[in-house]
């Protein structure tokens, strides 16, 4: 191994032919700024922003999703197009003169940037406490790499920063900042030198805007999203003071940067969460007073492929606040058996936090079963691309804010297709799912061919544990607790599957003394117990509900007769809370009047005691 301070491992030898041309593009960039005035820096940005936002449709996409976030989720159409394309002009504009902003004089930058709140920033390092600076990425932000030429007064200011990835440029660029009286501290070099540093009564900005994967999961307007809390941490250690710091445009040319907007602490509870609550609470009073100058090309509200987990602090926290929903998509199978044994699934992506809405896409049938899950929210039935596409655009779906999460269950390319204007969002499935790679799943569960035999719950629940989930909580198979009355009969819950025993031949379940079929139980009639024969020689439903899709045959299934034997589904008992005994259709969309009993192994009141193991 190669001794880290030995020459060949210095930041000069590893210089390539691309770092040096790197290094020449951005001394050239900086000659041209130079030649440019910079009000008319300012309109030519704009001009290029408003090409860019016709040429990155995907960089828009996230635009118009963050500001949905934090101005108003009902925004659509060209009012949202409006907003999203000034975005881009200003974002763009700021860019370029921050660029040229590290060129001025001192002089020529108090000609560009007016600094308001200056007792406020500057009390605190006067007395010797120290000061954080929680800074947005805003305006030209640059300038504030540059504060010692308004605070004279302030002798020792420092500034967090990712290093360059070109060594020849994080040298030019540390020289610089530093000869102007900046002390720069890398986030890759910890945290010890910039608290000493407070200790001992300087100044420090933190850019604290921005998604961060490993942070603390609390809301910044109001939806919870991955937040640094090194502010909140650094002012918890050494006792500074802490001031939130936005820079917002004022004319072509010139910019406004708020540096007095102290940091308000009392509505904490003292935990790091808590403070860094209070942190973001700052810094969007100021990003509100000029929403469309923040940097929003950046995918503030991100979703990870595992959801973090939450101490009870921080979930005590956000129970008490009023959240905007982090917003999950479930397209469940076609086929009804299939559906049903990925409720479990949506029950573990409930309880993840107290924010999750649960949404599922099914088929038109399937209607009626999904209203009856209390943990889903929404439920979006189509029959064709059309259907759903107006059910994802309708006001009271699409209102209550942007999609964070699809898991993508039912096979469909037209699904993903009817979600694409609403991205970007997270997708999840079976690695199965012919949309994988077009659509890039972050979260794929190998469906394995010659694996031993599992039930498809476990499939299911399976994804759920590669987002982080707990899935064996006993939560997730709740069991109905009241015992089946003396003597009631044994009923049939449909499009269950019994394995093996699915192909048993009628001799079979003879010998199992189950009556499931015939008045007598002795079988022979293919009838299901607590239906009654019609004219025609089929059967009402045993719910007494009248729906007209009682035959047994009607339902879907095969229950009698032909060469391969008996096709049977999960006997159940289901007993009716007003007295008698019922059995649930979920082919015809019959809800009985006790209300919904899922199918083994979702929700077993009482089983077949002969059913095979393990199913």
């Amino acid at each position: 191994m190669t001794d880290s301070s030995s020459p060949d491992s210095s930041p000069a030898s590893r210089n390539t032919f691309a770092h040096h041309l790197g290094m020449k593009g951005f001394l050239l960039m900086e000659g041209l700024l130079k030649l440019v005035g910079m009000k008319t820096l300012y309109r030519l940005g704009r001009a290029a922003g408003a090409v860019a936002w016709y040429l990155l449709p995907q960089r828009r996409n996230i635009v118009e999703r963050n500001l949905r976030i934090v101005l108003n989720p009902a925004l659509r159409g060209k009012e949202l197009q409006k907003l999203s394309r000034e975005n881009f002009k200003r974002t763009i504009a700021n860019f370029l003169c921050s660029a040229k902003t590290a060129t001025l004089t001192d002089e020529q930058l108090k000609h560009c940037v007016t600094v308001g709140g200056h007792e406020q920033f500057a009390a605190p390092v006067l007395e010797g406490r120290g000061q954080v600076c929680a800074i947005a990425h805003s305006g030209n932000w640059e300038a504030l790499a540059r504060i010692r030429a308004f605070y004279p007064e302030v002798e020792r200011y420092g500034s967090m920063y990712r290093q360059f990835d070109n060594p020849l440029m994080e040298e030019y660029v540390y020289q610089r900042r530093t000869e102007r009286g900046t002390q720069m501290f890398s986030k890759e070099g910890g945290i010890k030198a910039p608290m000493k540093m407070l200790k001992e009564g300087g100044a420090l900005g933190v850019l604290s805007d921005q998604f961060v994967w490993e942070g603390v999961y609390v809301p910044f307007f109001g939806k919870v999203t991955g937040t640094t809390p090194l502010p909140a941490l650094l002012r918890k250690r050494t006792g500074a003071d802490m001031v939130a710091i936005a820079v917002r445009t004022d004319a072509p040319g010139h910019w406004i940067a708020d540096m007095g907007n102290v940091v308000d602490f009392s509505g904490s509870d003292g935990s790091l969460a808590g403070d860094t609550i209070e942190v973001n609470r700052g810094l969007e009073t100021l990003i509100r007073e000029s929403v469309l100058d923040v940097f929003w090309m950046h995918h503030r509200w991100k979703s990870v492929d595992r959801f973090a987990p939450q101490d009870k602090k921080t979930a005590a926290l956000l129970e008490n606040m009023e959240l905007k929903p982090y917003r999950i998509l479930v397209a469940v199978p076609g086929a009804l058996d299939e559906a049903l044994a990925t409720v479990p699934l949506i029950r573990a992506l409930k309880t993840v936090r107290c924010d999750m809405q649960v949404n599922v896409i099914c088929p038109s049938a399937q209607l009626g079963i999904w209203k009856t899950v209390s943990e889903v929210t929404h439920v979006l039935p189509h029959d064709s691309l059309k259907q759903l596409r107006e059910a994802l655009a309708a006001d009271e779906f699409y209102n209550e804010g942007p999609l964070d999460m699809g898991v993508m269950l039912d096979g469909d390319m037209e699904t993903l297709k009817a979600l694409e204007p609403y991205g970007p969002m997270m997708f999840s499935g079976l690695d199965t799912h012919p949309g994988v790679r077009k659509y890039k799943f972050r979260v794929k569960a190998p469906v394995l061919r010659a694996a031993p035999p599992a039930h498809r719950v476990q499939l299911y629940l399976q994804l759920g544990g590669l987002h982080g989930l707990d899935v064996g909580k006993p939560s997730l198979f709740p069991v109905k607790k009241a015992a089946p009355a003396e003597g009631a009969p044994i009923l049939i819950a449909p499009f269950s599957r019994l394995g093996s025993a699915s192909e048993w031949s009628r001799e079979q379940w003879d010998g199992t003394g189950f009556p499931f079929a015939g008045t007598d139980g002795s079988g022979g009639s293919g009838r299901r117990p607590g239906a009654r024969r019609r004219a025609g020689g089929t059967f009402e439903c045993g719910t007494g509900c009248g729906c007209a899709g009682g035959s047994v045959f009607r339902h879907g299934r095969r229950f009698g007769g032909g060469s391969r034997g008996w096709r049977f589904p999960v006997p159940l008992f289901l007993p009716r809370a007003s007295g008698g005994d019922s059995v649930f259709h979920p082919a015809s969309g019959c809800v009985p009047p006790y209300g919904y009993i899922q199918p083994f192994p979702l929700q077993p009141p009482v089983l077949f005691p002969l059913l095979p193991e393990g199913l």
